[in-house]
């Protein structure tokens, strides 16, 4: 059986996004890496008991919500609660702050595997970096407070980032992973240009909205940043995950009076209602209106302006 130390560190709440209050109330939630591959490891605040079927069902439920493997952590195991949790294929750590979890290790020793392109969160952090908070100097859990991601999901964006070379990793005193950018503005955005894609999945149309303000996208948003008039019909951006909690009225696939752009990512607002214009930008290079073209490379450069 492999063993491998680990550096554990603890954390915070905040980035802990789609864990419930009970999973809360009865572990403590770490962050640690195995072979540079992010884990999260769970160790019973004490007086919890748990089975290894519960740990089990915990770690399949949890490794979806958090994107990571799982792992226990328990300062006294009997020799067949060890052999219980091996046949369950739960991952634990003893209380020498070993870890068994053979497979995983295993796996992880192969070739890794490199980016090609970017995930919706890599995406997310570059278009939030150049318009929103400067990530230069951030580590990952300072990204992870400013961003609607978790630390699991951060970190595996800033892999990424990194297997592109659009930004790279260096850790400090305190064993923290920094972000460093050796291009800036709008040099850094022609640089990445050619990896960004539109947000948008999916247009659908309804007559009305009912339980949420949806920031404008598309024409209306662009109407709003520019000299171009706007059309009649409305066009907002709702992030994926939220779509479902819609309540609309008159939804179909052909038409209404509202557009609604279901995005790939959640819409960065930096303007009362409406989408960032970079996003904007990138949402409408299909449209080959030349109203649309003429007005989209005029934001394009006002977000240089407002940032330089």
């Amino acid at each position: 059986m492999l063993v491998v130390s680990l550096n554990l560190v603890d954390i915070p709440r905040s980035e802990l996004k789609g864990v419930t209050i009970d999973d809360l109330a009865r572990f403590i939630f770490y962050k640690a890496y195995l072979q540079n591959t992010p884990i999260v490891v769970l160790e019973p605040r004490p007086g919890v008991n748990v089975t290894p079927l519960q740990c089990s069902k915990m770690s399949l439920r949890l490794s979806k919500v958090l994107g990571c493997a799982i792992v226990f952590k328990f300062t006294k195991l009997e020799y067949y609660e060890r052999i219980r949790l091996l046949q369950k294929n739960v991952y634990f750590i003893t209380a020498d702050n070993n870890i068994y979890l053979p497979n995983l290790v295993l796996t992880s020793q192969a070739p890794k595997k490199v980016a090609k392109k970017l995930s919706r969160a890599a995406q997310y952090l570059i278009l939030h970096h150049l318009q929103k908070d400067n990530l230069e100097g951030k580590s990952i859990s300072e990204v992870a407070e400013m961003v609607p991601y978790s630390y699991v999901s951060v970190a595996k964006a800033v892999e990424v980032l990194e297997d592109l070379e659009l930004c790279k990793c260096e850790k400090d005193s305190g064993r923290n992973k920094r972000l460093h950018f050796s291009k800036y503005g709008r040099e850094y955005w022609d640089y990445v240009k050619r990896y960004l894609v539109s947000p948008v999945m999916k247009v659908c149309y309804c007559d009305a909205i009912f339980n949420m303000q949806c920031p404008k996208a598309g024409i209306s948003a662009l109407a709003e940043y520019s000299n171009l008039a706007p059309d009649n019909q409305k066009t907002v951006a709702v992030y994926d995950s939220d779509f479902k909690n819609l309540q609309l009225g008159g939804l179909n696939n052909f038409d209404g009076f509202i557009e609604v752009q279901i995005w790939k990512y959640p819409p960065i607002v930096l303007e009362d209602g409406i989408v960032d214009k970079l996003s904007l930008y990138l949402s409408l290079e299909g449209n080959k209106d030349p109203r649309v073209e003429k007005e989209k490379n005029y934001i394009l450069d006002n977000v240089w302006k407002v940032t330089n």
